[in-house]
């Protein structure tokens, strides 16, 4: 969402020739999945020879996964030490699936519906996908480099990321200059009401 509500204080800072990419806002549970350079686990041997002198590789690229503000890391922590809202971790069920497509330093951003075992991830909002499944979209990427550099691809760079590397994006549903856009138009509508098998491949 653009506007919502509580934020529109801010459009003002918005040109009135900028243009605008107006998404379906999907109801799932947001997801990251990430291929990102980490501190490796280092053993006893390792950490003598270090003392000793020798040059050890201390960092290493993995894969991880997050809800918007817990990372499910299961290598560093127990699945009890973690924030849970699912019986199961249908973050990393994501992650799994999509590992192989997450080129490294980037972050992918997404939208999680359908189902988390046989339970609704949103209830009344499955979109028509068979139970016990789900779907994954995305609405943003990013790319981090060793040193923190960050590079957000715009919607474009985007839908061509996704189709190069086997990802569904949010649906988009109109591009319009600021000037032009009517906020009511998409307000407190049920735009998603559009069945799985018609949303983004």
């Amino acid at each position: 969402d653009l506007f919502p509500s509580h934020d529109r204080r801010y459009e003002h800072l918005i040109d009135n020739d900028q243009e605008l990419v107006i998404l379906n806002k999907l109801h799932g549970t947001s997801c990251r999945i990430s291929h990102q350079i980490c501190d490796r686990s280092i053993s006893f041997w390792e950490k003598a020879l270090k003392w000793l002198g020798f040059k050890i590789q201390e960092q290493e690229y993995d894969y991880f996964a997050g809800s918007r503000r817990v990372v499910k890391d299961y290598k560093r922590n127990d699945w009890d030490s973690l924030e849970h809202y699912y019986d199961q971790d249908i973050y990393n069920q994501v992650l799994s699936k999509y590992k192989t497509s997450i080129p490294k330093n980037c972050t992918v951003y997404g939208e999680i519906v359908g189902w988390s075992g046989q339970s609704p991830i949103q209830k009344n909002y499955t979109y028509s996908i068979p139970r016990g499944e789900f779907a994954f979209y995305v609405y943003r990427v990013v790319f981090i480099n060793e040193d923190g550099y960050q590079l957000e691809l715009d919607w474009d760079q985007l839908k061509k990321f996704c189709k190069n590397n086997g990802f569904n994006h949010v649906q988009e549903m109109e591009i319009v200059k600021k000037r032009d856009f009517d906020f009511d138009k998409f307000m407190d509508k049920r735009h998603n009401d559009i069945g799985y098998n018609d949303c983004p491949k």
